[in-house]
């Protein structure tokens, strides 16, 4: 059993056509058939190397130690939402936040001047304050929509990555008892 097990690790994933080795799961599928209520055996067993094999080769190479460093899925998209990204993104929003604590206090040494009244600068002043107000309101919202995802994402790559290391830790142990107990 352990060479069965060895010939489909060495075979999976190479590219190759594998006719022993769906002979043998052809074998096992025969030796199997009744075994379980509804299931052909008989018939699902000589495929199912030739559609675990696919699968493999669906994956692709896979480097365990850098499989998660670009966050790149099949899309081809990239999303990062690393601590730097963050830090760019709210940089950015304090660069606008800036933008919106402008004063026009200064502009009030003209109002003894006749154009002053004439050209509406005080309702300038209310509509130019205003507009920033709303600026600087809209920016206060969107960082908290960037805080919270980027919390979320955080959270959910925490908890993922919890399940994975737990799952690999299963592989591993599953992988040990396997040799011992076919060695």
């Amino acid at each position: 059993m352990a060479a069965l097990i060895q010939l489909l690790r060495e075979n999976l994933n190479d590219d190759k056509d594998d006719p022993i080795i769906e002979f043998v799961f052809s074998l096992i599928g025969k030796a199997l058939n009744g075994k379980l209520e509804g299931v052909d055996l008989e018939k699902l067993f000589p495929s199912l190397w030739h559609n675990i094999d696919a699968e493999f080769r669906a994956i692709g190479p896979v480097d365990k130690r850098a499989a998660n460093k670009n966050g790149t899925i099949r899309s081809m998209k990239v999303y990062d939402y690393s601590q730097r990204a963050y830090d760019a993104i709210m940089s950015t929003m304090q660069s606008i936040e800036k933008l919106t604590s402008g004063s026009t206090s200064g502009w009030q040494k003209f109002s003894g001047e006749e154009w002053y009244s004439s050209l509406g600068v005080s309702m300038m002043i209310k509509g130019v304050n205003s507009y920033f107000e709303r600026l600087s309101d809209i920016n206060a919202e969107c960082k908290r929509q960037i805080d919270s995802i980027f919390q979320n994402v955080r959270a959910t790559d925490q908890s993922a990555g919890q399940k994975i290391g737990q799952a690999a830790e299963k592989v591993e142990t599953n992988e040990e008892k396997a040799n011992r107990t076919f060695a």
